[in-house]
């Protein structure tokens, strides 16, 4: 990562109630889940609960903090970073990757903790996890929640993922 990305912001979800609250702006990110209507059957389903388990979306939403307004700016761009961001959140809530839709947005936030207070570019990820069949809304809502605990880890991966790019 050249100048890449710094840390990740805690902004992921910690406890149920904020897992079932909806996400309306950046800062207060929360997992929620959506059915889709249902689908009809085709002959190879297995099961009604399976096809049910394949409808529900989790949704929630992350920051990271990167270098400048232009850097975030053109990470938001890329549909490598788009890529690879979908890639890092389907391994880490273990989850097939046609499963994950990132949408990456960038903007300023000031950050009342630093000493400064000065604006932080930030690269913004609102994902849909389309949960798959054989998997709870629940085990998809709890893996999301852990990912609070593990900002670290989500930057070395991605930072490896980034790897070769120019981020």
């Amino acid at each position: 990562v050249r100048t890449g990305v710094k840390d990740a912001v805690p902004s992921l979800p910690m406890t149920e109630e904020a897992i079932n609250k909806t996400c309306e702006n950046y800062g207060s990110s929360t997992a929620t889940s959506t059915s889709k209507p249902p689908t009809k059957p085709n002959s190879s389903s297995t099961s009604t609960a399976s096809a049910k388990a394949a409808s529900d979306i989790v949704k929630f939403s992350m920051g990271l903090n990167v270098g400048s307004l232009k850097e975030a700016q053109d990470m938001a761009n890329s549909s490598v970073v788009k890529k690879k961001m979908e890639e890092l959140m389907a391994d880490q809530l273990q989850v097939p990757s046609p499963s994950v839709v990132a949408k990456l947005s960038a903007s300023n936030v000031r950050r009342l903790a630093d000493v400064a207070r000065r604006l932080a570019a930030v690269l913004n990820t609102d994902y849909s996890i389309s949960v798959p069949a054989g998997k709870s809304t629940n085990a998809v809502k709890n893996s999301v929640s852990d990912l609070g605990s593990k900002t670290s880890q989500l930057v070395d991966a991605l930072t490896k993922k980034l790897a070769g790019t120019n981020f």
